[in-house]
């Protein structure tokens, strides 16, 4: 029998290069926080400072990792896909998340593309409230 009353509020997930990301849809205070270890330092993120949307492609959740007007910007978008939850309130989940590094008119090339774009695969799980 499916467990349908379950939501997942919390995904913890790591994958290349040491990262490892946690976001909270809903906290102890009842706001959304993303905690992020990798290359790009550790920071935890209040709600105020994450983009998340629902797309096509799942939530998209969105933080920026380096912003400095004179060197390049990094953000991290993590994509959420749906998930069902068990009985036990947790489920298996692998996902991805996209780096985008916005090159800075000081340091792009002259001619070319202004993105660049890194896929991290991610494994980890999506829990309930509850645990």
């Amino acid at each position: 029998m499916a467990w349908a009353g379950l939501e997942p509020t919390v995904y913890e997930l790591s994958g290349e290069g040491g990262t490892q990301v946690s976001y909270a849809t809903i906290d102890v205070q009842g706001r959304a926080q993303l905690l992020y270890t990798g290359p790009h330092g550790e920071r935890a993120y209040p709600e105020e400072e994450i983009d998340a949307r629902d797309t096509e492609l799942g939530r998209e959740v969105t933080v920026t990792l380096q912003a400095d007007e004179d060197e390049d910007m990094v953000n991290l978008t993590l994509l959420i896909p749906p998930v069902r939850m068990g009985e036990e309130g947790a489920a298996p989940l692998e996902t991805i998340a996209v780096l985008t590094t916005m090159l800075s008119p000081l340091t792009g090339p002259p001619t070319g593309q202004d993105y660049r774009y890194e896929v991290l695969s991610l494994r980890g799980r999506a829990l309930s409230a509850g645990l």
